[in-house]
């Protein structure tokens, strides 16, 4: 891998209005689960989530305060997987927002990037090499990165943000290689 000098990242333009809703969402290969929060109440708006994506039917779920509604489809993946979220979150009869024009931006909890670590604009470069580490977390860099590129296609007007572990990973990767020594008892 060739280490380029890391550039200036673009700010991240989010709307400062009071009723900033952010929609958090946990990856799996497949899986899709989220919460919503409206970050000015500091409280949760609703949870949902999907299995079996790109499987055969599976469990899909919403909560809205304490009205909760299941139901078994299918999924390709993960953009139809947020498309089903945002449908259930502005149903008109039983969604907590107008329109999905109320997301102020959807955040992912990411698992390694090297050295771009810390909360990031989700960019081709962070993908690339998310997608460059993928033998280092298989179970979470591949999904992830496919996700992140299917969102950013399928919703470009909601800002995508990525919290990388890249410390934590870093410390174990350093821990799996260095020398093991034996000392005497």
């Amino acid at each position: 891998m060739i280490l380029k000098p890391r550039q200036a990242q673009p700010a991240l333009q989010l709307r400062a209005d009071a009723y900033m809703k952010i929609l958090v969402a946990n990856l799996g290969s497949t899986s899709f689960k989220y919460r919503l929060f409206d970050l000015h109440g500091e409280t949760q708006l609703a949870r949902g989530g999907i299995d079996r994506i790109g499987q055969s039917a599976g469990n899909c779920f919403v909560q809205i305060g304490d009205k909760r509604e299941e139901t078994q489809r299918t999924c390709a993946d993960h953009a139809e997987a947020v498309r089903i979220c945002l449908g259930q979150l502005t149903n008109s009869e039983s969604g907590c927002l107008a329109s999905v024009s109320e997301v102020a931006a959807i955040g992912f909890k990411a698992v390694f990037a090297g050295r771009l670590s810390g909360v990031r604009v989700v960019d081709e470069e962070l993908l690339a090499t998310m997608e460059s580490l993928a033998t280092v977390a298989p179970a979470h860099n591949p999904p992830y990165a496919r996700a992140m590129r299917e969102l950013r296609k399928a919703f470009p007007e909601i800002p995508l943000v990525a919290d990388t572990s890249t410390p934590v990973i870093s410390f174990f990767m350093m821990m799996l290689t260095a020398p093991v020594t034996a000392s005497a008892p």
